[in-house]
């Protein structure tokens, strides 16, 4: 079966980086480049993964991931967070509003694999009871 993964990032090298990493076998890697193309994208075509990127014109990444979480449609959805912004506050703020996973730019492309790899793996429907 094939998963989807929406890469929400307002830097287009940031979502070629992720595309180029992300998207193997069964695995499609979709693109917004602002938070409201990415909210609009996680709800006409529901993705299994949301990666997200905190500093953003317009809709910071924290907007878009509350916005994400109050949305029955795409509350469900894993978001990996992939930011610039390494505090523990920013950390905490995005556990407490449903984040599944934060990683720091710069980052190791395998760790991004490895992580979105086991996000889809947890939340897929097979790996629930």
């Amino acid at each position: 079966m094939t998963s989807s993964i929406l890469v929400i990032d307002d830097d287009a090298g940031i979502r070629l980086l992720c595309r180029m990493n992300l998207e193997r076998g069964d695995v499609v890697v979709t693109e917004a480049a602002s938070g409201a193309e990415g909210l609009e994208a996680a709800r006409s075509d529901v993705p299994a993964l949301i990666v997200l990127d905190l500093m953003m014109a317009h809709m910071d990444g924290v907007e878009v991931l509350r916005r994400l979480k109050e949305d029955p449609v795409t509350a469900g959805i894993p978001v990996m967070i992939l930011t610039a912004k390494a505090s523990g506050y920013e950390r905490d703020r995005c556990a407490t509003l449903g984040a599944a996973a934060f990683m720091t730019k710069p980052f190791s492309v395998d760790k991004l694999a490895e992580t979105a790899e086991a996000l889809l793996r947890e939340h897929s429907p097979a790996a629930r009871p």
